[in-house]
C-alpha cells in the first residue's frame, strides 16, 4: 500500500506550484509519514475510546466550544448520533438533561434556537429534531410542538421554493433541506410547503455538475447533499400522497461524475470542492450523496450505477489517518479532534461499510443510517410513526 501511495505522490509533481498545491502536498506528506510508522491499532475502530470521549463531552465540554453557543442542539445531535452509531447511549440522567435542554431551546412560535432564548433557526431545528429522534421516547417526541412548527416553517418559505434560515436570515439550500427534512420526520409535508422546491433545486447545478448553496454558486459537497437529499424527500412525498410529480432539470449523471471525482486517490477520503483539501466530514456529505444517487438510478433508470466509490479507501482514510488516540476523529492529519468531525466521520464509516467490496470480515460494522437524514434507520421509523399518528389524532 505504501509503495502505491508513494507512486501517486510522485505523479502529482508540478513545475509551477500554487499555494493551494503546496498545502495539498503537505497533507500528502503527512499521509506518507503515517504509512511509514508501525500500525498501533489504527486499522480498526477503537469503539471504547470513542465512547469515553463522547461521554466525557456530555459531562463537560472544553472551553473552546464556547464559540458554538448558538449551536447547542448541534452539539447534542453530534454526540447522540455518534454514540448511537457505536451502539451506546447516554445514561438516564444524561438523557433527562438533554431533553430538558432541548425543550428550553424551543421557541414559543415554533422551531428551535441555538440556545435558551435564541431566535429559532432551521439548522438548529433540524439538529434538535434529529437529537430527539435518537433519544427515541414518547417524552422526547412530545417536546416538538407540531402545529407551531408547521406554521413557523411556512413563514420562512419564499415564493421561489427556497427557505430563509430565520425570519430575517439568508436563503440557501441548507434552509430548504432542513425545512423538508424536519417536515418529513414530523409528517408535516404539504403541497403548500413543497411548492416550487424542485424548481429551486434545479437552479443550483453548476457547470461542472455539483450543486451550489444558491443559484450560480460553485458546486459544493455539503450543498450538493442538501439539494439532492431534499429532492429525494420530495420524491417520497409525491409517491406517498399520489401527488403529481414536479419534474426537475438536474443532470443526474453529471452530478454523479462530479461527486465520484471528489474522492482523492492518495488520501482515500473526499474533498468538498474541486482543488480543495480532503476532510473527514465529507465522508458523509459526499459518501451519503453517492448512496442516494445509486438508489435513485436503480429506481428510475432500472440499472445498477457504475458510480460507486471505494469503501475500502474511505475506511483507510478515516481509521488510519483521522482516528485519534484517546477517542474522537479529526478533519485530517495534523488537526485536533472535535465532535463535529467525530459525528460525520462515523456517519461516513457507516456509509463506507455499505460499499465494501468482497467478503466483509470486519467485526465492527456500524449500523446502517437513513442517508436522507443521517440518523439510524430504526430511529427515523419510530419517530415518524409516532409523530404522524400524533398529528392525525390532533
Amino acid at each position: 500500500m505504501f509503495r502505491d501511495l508513494k507512486s501517486l505522490y510522485l505523479q502529482n509533481e508540478q513545475t509551477y506550484p500554487t499555494e493551494t498545491y503546496l498545502v495539498q502536498r503537505q497533507v500528502e506528506r503527512s499521509i506518507l509519514k503515517i504509512e511509514q510508522e508501525p500500525l498501533r491499532g489504527e486499522d480498526r475502530l477503537n469503539k471504547e475510546e470513542h465512547k469515553e470521549y463522547l461521554h466525557q463531552s456530555l459531562k463537560q465540554l472544553p472551553t473552546s466550544y464556547q464559540a458554538l453557543d448558538a449551536s447547542q442542539p448541534w452539539l447534542c445531535y453530534w454526540i447522540l448520533h455518534a454514540l448511537d452509531l457505536l451502539e451506546d447511549e447516554p445514561t438516564e440522567e444524561e438523557k433527562i438533561g438533554i431533553l430538558e435542554h432541548l425543550s428550553r431551546c424551543q421557541s414559543p412560535n415554533g422551531g428551535f434556537g441555538g440556545g435558551y432564548g435564541q431566535v429559532a433557526h432551521l439548522a438548529t431545528t433540524y439538529a434538535a429534531v434529529c437529537a430527539l429522534c435518537i433519544l427515541g421516547t414518547p417524552e422526547a417526541f412530545d417536546v416538538i410542538h407540531l402545529d407551531k412548527l408547521y406554521m413557523w416553517l411556512l413563514t420562512l418559505k419564499n415564493s421561489d421554493g427556497s427557505f430563509r434560515v430565520t425570519e430575517l436570515g439568508e436563503s440557501d439550500v441548507r434552509g430548504l433541506y432542513c425545512a423538508l427534512a424536519v417536515a418529513h420526520i414530523c409528517g408535516l409535508l404539504t403541497s403548500e410547503l413543497v411548492e416550487n422546491c424542485s424548481t429551486y433545486i434545479s437552479r443550483l447545478q453548476s457547470f461542472d455538475g455539483g450543486l451550489g448553496g444558491e443559484p450560480f454558486n460553485e458546486g459544493h459537497g455539503g450543498y450538493s447533499y442538501c439539494g439532492f437529499a431534499a429532492l429525494c424527500i420530495l420524491d417520497e412525498y409525491w409517491q406517498q400522497t399520489e401527488s403529481k410529480c414536479v419534474p426537475h432539470s438536474l443532470d443526474i449523471k453529471k452530478l454523479q461524475f462530479w461527486v465520484i471525482n471528489r474522492q482523492l486517490p492518495l488520501e482515500g477520503g473526499f474533498q468538498g470542492r474541486v482543488n480543495k483539501l480532503v476532510d473527514s466530514c465529507y465522508s458523509f456529505w459526499q459518501g451519503g450523496l453517492l448512496t442516494l444517487l445509486e438508489f435513485w438510478t436503480r429506481k428510475y433508470q432500472k440499472r445498477n450505477t457504475s458510480f460507486r466509490f471505494s469503501g475500502e479507501d474511505l475506511e483507510r482514510y478515516l481509521l488510519r489517518y483521522c482516528q485519534c488516540r484517546g477517542g474522537g476523529f479529526r478533519d485530517k492529519p495534523g488537526k485536533p479532534r472535535d465532535l463535529y468531525h467525530t459525528c460525520y466521520a462515523l456517519s461516513g464509516l457507516s456509509v463506507a461499510h455499505q460499499n465494501l467490496s468482497g467478503t466483509v470480515t470486519h467485526q465492527y460494522l456500524l449500523p446502517k443510517i437513513n442517508a436522507l437524514l443521517n440518523v439510524r434507520m430504526e430511529r427515523f421509523e419510530l419517530a415518524a410513526t409516532y409523530l404522524r399518528n400524533k398529528k392525525r389524532m390532533e
